[in-house]
């Protein structure tokens, strides 16, 4: 009977891995993870970490009118930036985050649209 609830909990233990890592939710490089770094980087003026955090197609485009595109970046916030990420619906290769951000004292809420891009979360910045 013990070695009957001993491999009951294992496979109840693998399983839960196994439907955590198969959502992507959660953990490293995760939306929420991947939504965070973005946001960093339009705190730290991270241009580098800002186009590494978007899907190809956004990136490139950035990269195509890199002249415009850095001065765009520093438009984009002119003083630190309060994020705070809320609820995260994930539906297959694409996610969608509840974001709140706080600027000059007044709260906004934003979506944030990800997509999975060779296994990686990536923004897509343009939706």
């Amino acid at each position: 009977m013990r070695k009957v609830l001993v491999a009951i909990c294992v496979l109840v233990l693998v399983a839960g891995t196994l439907l955590a890592v198969g959502c992507g939710g959660g953990g490293e490089g995760g939306p929420k993870d991947v939504a965070k770094k973005f946001m960093d980087s339009l705190n730290n003026k991270d241009y580098d970490a800002f186009l590494e955090s978007m899907k190809k197609d956004d990136r490139e485009l950035f990269e195509e009118n890199s002249v415009e595109a850095k001065e765009y970046f520093k438009t984009l916030t002119t003083q630190p930036v309060e994020f705070k990420i809320g609820k995260e619906e994930i539906k297959g290769d694409e996610a969608t985050l509840d974001v709140s951000k706080t600027e000059d004292g007044e709260t906004q809420s934003d979506k944030f649209y990800l997509v999975k891009e060779n296994g990686d979360w990536k923004v897509d910045f343009m939706k």
